[in-house]
């Protein structure tokens, strides 16, 4: 722990993030020497929005399963589609936000 969890409503924690919607979740901390490194998710704009599952030691989960059944047909499909973005600092929320309005 010591890290930072952040949505793309400014929420921090895992008690304000948990089984709450958000476009995006960032976790970044210090790591070893100082230096700073984080991860963003944000799954993709046409992907279903679902409840974050977020735990303060980093764990950050997209699940559209987790709530209820999604039904595909026998020879049908379902894409997901998501990005991952590495930063090696403390992410912002304006710098973040901004990523996420860069996405195709």
């Amino acid at each position: 722990n010591g890290g930072v969890l952040m949505d793309a409503m400014g929420r921090t924690g895992e008690a304000d993030i948990f089984d709450r919607m958000a476009d995006w979740i960032d976790v970044s901390g210090e790591g070893p020497k100082g230096t700073w490194a984080g991860i963003t998710l944000m799954p993709h704009r046409d992907c279903p929005r679902v409840p974050w599952m977020v735990r303060d030691y980093g764990l950050q989960v997209y699940n559209p399963w987790r709530h209820g059944e999604i039904y595909v047909a026998r020879s049908g499909t379902y894409e997901l589609g998501a990005r991952y973005i590495a930063h090696d600092h403390q992410g912002s929320l304006t710098e973040i936000a901004q990523w996420y309005e860069g996405c195709p």
